[in-house]
């Protein structure tokens, strides 16, 4: 159908971006969670916001797929994909290293 690969993209930038800064707040407020915890609680947003995203696409591809219509386009192009990964493997090692170490 579309190449809706950097939408997805941007979504995911835009929503752990509102994850990391406003969601942090909120989630304070809510929960006020104790200090042992504060380091860990960005990035888990972050992560969250980021996944709820990839599963509103999925959900998007799914239904297409249900009503027999063509399903959105979410190939990585192939030179993004050697970046990507080693991104995401930078991405968890910080993940990690601020939930566990800090």
């Amino acid at each position: 159908m579309r190449k809706a690969f950097w939408v997805v993209v941007v979504a995911m930038v835009v929503a752990g971006a509102l994850a990391g800064t406003i969601g942090e707040g909120l989630f304070e407020q809510r929960f006020q969670s104790g200090p042992g915890y504060q380091h860990g609680a960005r990035p888990s947003l972050i992560v969250c916001a980021v996944t709820f995203v990839a599963f509103l696409a999925a959900i998007v591809n799914a239904s297409l797929v249900s009503a027999g219509r063509v399903t959105l386009n979410l190939a990585i192009p192939d030179p993004l994909q050697p970046w990507l990964r080693a991104g995401l493997a930078i991405a968890f090692g910080v993940l990690i290293g601020t939930t566990i170490f800090v």
